[in-house]
């Protein structure tokens, strides 16, 4: 008799632990995981990084969230997506909510997420989740916002070229996916550029060098576009340039061992006025710098100087017609 008493007693206790001093069930509401850790996250990006919780009703009540109040001193940071409220949990049945985490400043931030319930108009007790992540800033800067090639004769043999640096000025890692140059018709190309993809730390620059190759007359404009994970994707620096007609004048070099230089005349009548363009020793000269005008004609007269000054007569006139553009 003694056994069977005992074996009883045991089962009213367990019956008494499963419910409230009113004899009502008890409720309880789990929140997994306990904790989340966003790592880093783009500062000012729209939910640049999300996580999910499970919110289960353990009990045999019906539930009913009315609120996953975020609190804490990041709490601007942090917000709950994907579910309206109030939220109608049955016995044993769970919910899931996406948290996301959109940094408004680059470093650590800390946050708890809670849930406010009832059940039968009742508060109900319920665990919450620890958050954190670290904002980082990702910005890429160039320096400066163009580059200026001034006049270049066109079909250079030597054609100009500039550089530009680029610079993680964030603080965190971004990638740069792309370096392209459009406009100019083909005038503008990078000749020194890194391998895409390619990482840079914060602080680190990278260098690239662009080349101004004029193929006709005219005002050249371009851009180049650097696409990366950056904020400020993509960034831009602009191109301007203006190839110029050249003309290059070649001759027989005199005879007489007392001609010592060469005069190189122009004018844009044939017979002339002519205007004197420079003085070499040699029997090759460039015209660019005289004002070649897109569908001109110009005419070119050379004479030859002795060791005493004395000055020949103009040799036979050449001309050439200045293409358009």
């Amino acid at each position: 008799m003694q056994s069977k008493y005992s074996i009883l007693a045991l089962g009213i206790a367990a019956i008494t632990l499963a419910t409230s001093a009113s004899g009502a069930p008890v409720v309880a509401i789990t929140v997994a995981p306990a904790a989340l850790n966003f790592g880093n996250a783009t500062v000012g990006v729209s939910t640049s990084a999300t996580q999910q919780v499970t919110i289960t009703n353990t009990s045999s009540s019906a539930v009913t969230i009315s609120a996953l109040p975020i609190t804490g001193s990041g709490a601007g940071s942090f917000a709950v997506s994907g579910v309206t409220f109030p939220i109608q949990l049955a016995a044993k049945d769970s919910v899931s909510v996406t948290i996301a985490f959109t940094p408004a400043n680059a470093g650590s931030e800390t946050a708890s997420l809670g849930v406010t319930a009832t059940s039968a108009g009742k508060a109900v007790g319920a665990g919450s989740v620890s958050l954190s992540g670290t904002g980082v800033r990702l910005m890429i800067g160039l320096g400066i916002s163009s580059l200026a090639y001034g006049s270049v004769l066109d079909d250079p043999s030597s054609p100009p070229t500039q550089t530009f640096t680029m610079t993680n000025a964030g603080t965190g890692n971004l990638t740069v996916s792309g370096i392209s140059i459009s406009g100019g018709g083909g005038e503008f190309s990078a000749t020194t550029a890194p391998s895409i993809p390619f990482t840079l730390t914060p602080n680190q620059t990278v260098a690239v060098e662009v080349r101004f190759d004029p193929a006709v007359g005219g005002t050249a404009t371009g851009e180049v576009s650097i696409v990366s994970s950056a904020t400020n994707s993509p960034s831009v620096l602009s191109l301007t340039g203006t190839g110029i007609h050249w003309v290059s004048l070649n001759w027989t070099a005199s005879a007489s061992p007392e001609i010592i230089l060469y005069n190189v005349y122009e004018g844009t009548v044939s017979g002339g006025p002519y205007i004197r363009l420079g003085s070499l020793t040699g029997t090759t000269y460039e015209d660019g710098e005289s004002g070649l005008a897109p569908g001109s004609t110009q005419y070119y007269v050379v004479t030859a100087v002795d060791d005493t000054g004395l000055e020949s007569s103009y040799s036979n006139e050449a001309s050439v017609l200045i293409p358009t553009p």
